[in-house]
């Protein structure tokens, strides 16, 4: 999860509050069982504990009527067509 906390410095080096946070994410594992580097099984971590720790650590920045939008996409190599 230092990855977020990263995010969050970089996010505060260049803007002072924030209005608007999208949060996109989309990782599914299969059937086989990964492990993120936490020790967190990798599609809840990507998509449930990352989001949920980035938008905790810049709520104090927030402005006062900020907006939070959580994502999520899946797509399989089926899902992908190309023209």
């Amino acid at each position: 999860m230092s990855t977020q906390k990263l995010c969050r410095y970089a996010v505060l080096q260049d803007h002072e509050h924030i209005d608007v946070l999208i949060n996109n994410a989309g990782v599914f594992g299969g059937s086989k069982k990964e492990l993120s580097a936490d020790g967190f099984e990798l599609t809840w971590a990507v998509n449930v504990l990352a989001p949920f720790l980035l938008t905790s650590l810049l709520l104090d920045k927030a402005s006062p009527n900020s907006q939070v939008a959580a994502l999520a996409f899946r797509a399989s190599d089926s899902d992908l067509h190309t023209c």
